[in-house]
């Protein structure tokens, strides 16, 4: 995990100490192996509890928006825990699009002032870069979908 910044490592710790799927020692696979837990529990949150509570525990591990925002204001994020923190967005807003459902008071007042400030941070170019990441097939696109049913 030397090669991830200080939010992946957190967030690494939390998973393995959650126990919600096999957290992968070999840093390499754990944002695929974390993206493809979140990706299969959130196609299935409508019909399996299991799933639900899979994915809010997840939104846990976020711990809280201020916290979220603690970590953009003191910590210069880099590489990796870019990709984790917007990981971590699109998580938050598929799961408070859902749970939230008609007032969205958690995602007006938290997620999406949180995701502004993030996007903000970026340079154009980063900016650029984290979207076009390949690894990044997260929260975004299943809200597209849930909304074409």
């Amino acid at each position: 995990m030397s090669t991830y910044g200080p939010f992946s490592v957190i967030l690494y710790a939390r998973l393995k100490k959650l126990r919600l799927f096999e957290v992968p020692e070999e840093p390499s696979l754990f944002l695929k192996s974390f993206i493809q837990f979140y990706t299969k529990n959130a196609e299935e949150m409508g019909s399996k509890k299991e799933s639900t509570i899979n994915v809010k525990a997840l939104v846990s591990l976020f711990s809280s928006s201020k916290e979220l925002k603690e970590i953009l204001s003191f910590r210069q994020l880099r590489g990796k825990d870019r990709v984790f923190f917007k990981v971590a967005l699109d998580i938050m807003t598929f799961y408070y699009r859902i749970a939230e459902a008609p007032l969205f008071k958690k995602l007006q007042t938290e997620v999406i002032p949180l995701a502004l400030h993030f996007y903000q941070s970026l340079n154009p170019r980063t900016l650029r870069e984290l979207l076009n990441e390949p690894s990044l097939f997260t929260g975004s696109l299943l809200v597209d979908y849930r909304e074409s049913e």
